[in-house]
């Protein structure tokens, strides 16, 4: 991921960064750079996040409740958000 874009902000900044400042193929590398604990926290992150599915969607695409989906996607925004902070410093 070309990180120059990044380079003039402030610390403050970059600390403030998410997963909504990136691009649909930074995310992509993002989540591919990221360590989950679950091999379907990956999945979830792709559907969400890449695909922009529902909740709903991700949890019928993947085969697993709703509510389930709903608890992990505070987890892996986390993980992700972990991430961005390794590949933009």
């Amino acid at each position: 991921m070309d990180t120059k874009r990044f380079e003039k902000l402030s610390n403050e900044e970059k600390n403030a960064l998410t997963v909504n400042d990136f691009t649909v193929s930074e995310l992509t590398e993002i989540i591919s750079e990221t360590i989950f604990d679950k091999e379907i926290d990956r999945d979830i992150a792709i559907y969400r996040f890449v695909k922009s599915c529902t909740i709903e969607r991700t949890a019928e695409k993947i085969g697993y409740e709703w509510k389930t989906i709903q608890k992990r996607i505070p987890i892996i925004r986390e993980k992700l958000n972990k991430t961005i902070k390794m590949l933009v410093y």
